[in-house]
């Protein structure tokens, strides 16, 4: 059953008109037809369940026909992802799969071997705050995750973590993160850092260890970048999430 996010003010008379990239993908990618049921997840916490109404040239009307138990657990593990900015595609496919394993906030970093060279403000944010939405939609997410904006690496490093801060190297000389992640004492809350193609530099890596980020290393192959983004959170929140937990 499709899933489609809304806010609360949009739901009126128990009914509520979707739009825009959502009635799109309604109508020309699923083909969905009058009669059909969808999930609405508002932002006040609740999943509301909807019967498709009559399409229109620009928008469809969904009837609420029940608010229904949500009973599905999510880990109550808060996880969020340092990126750095990938070249081509490879950025977006990570953050896409980071956001489908159950990663909460991603921050976009410049490192000093990021590839390509991008400014601050560049307009990429709102396409990649998109590709999560999408993905948490995909996934059955809870909540579509954060994209937050894009930070250089020192800015990143001495950002305002609480819990566990974790960076990922390649070299062979951090703590084995399954060693790491048995023998330290769960938290709530996890930040990871992963880098670039390049990897850290050994500045960057001294930098971040001297504010508290704790240096692991994985397996015995050197991972793609995108491939690091994907694996290291699905592994952290298998042996720390807590999936039995209340969060409704």
């Amino acid at each position: 059953m499709p899933q489609f996010f809304v806010k609360s003010s949009d739901i009126i008379n128990n009914g509520c008109k979707i739009e825009g990239e959502d009635f799109h993908h309604l109508r020309n990618v699923r083909r969905a037809k009058p009669g059909e049921i969808i999930d609405l997840r508002s932002d006040n916490g609740y999943v509301y369940r909807g019967r498709i109404g009559e399409f229109d040239s620009k928008s469809v009307t969904v009837e609420i026909v029940e608010r229904v138990m949500e009973t599905k657990r999510e880990t109550d593990l808060f996880l969020t992802l340092y990126m750095s900015i990938l070249k081509g595609k490879a950025f977006d496919l990570a953050l896409q799969k980071a956001v489908e394993v159950g990663v909460n906030r991603i921050v976009p970093v410049i490192t000093e071997r990021t590839i390509p060279v991008l400014d601050k403000k560049d307009v990429k944010w709102t396409r990649w705050q998109k590709i999560a939405e999408n993905a948490a939609k995909q996934s059955m997410r809870k909540e579509i995750p954060e994209v937050g904006e894009v930070l250089n690496f020192k800015e990143a490093i001495v950002n305002d973590n609480p819990g566990v801060k974790i960076i990922a190297h390649t070299e062979n000389s951090g703590k084995d993160l399954k060693k790491y992640l048995s023998d330290k004492k769960r938290n709530k809350y996890v930040s990871l850092m992963i880098g670039p193609e390049g990897g850290f530099s050994w500045r960057e890596i001294s930098l971040a260890e001297e504010n508290s980020w704790d240096r692991i290393v994985f397996g015995f192959t050197d991972l793609r970048a995108e491939t690091a983004c994907i694996v290291l959170p699905g592994i952290i929140i298998y042996e720390w999430g807590n999936f039995y937990a209340d969060n409704s």
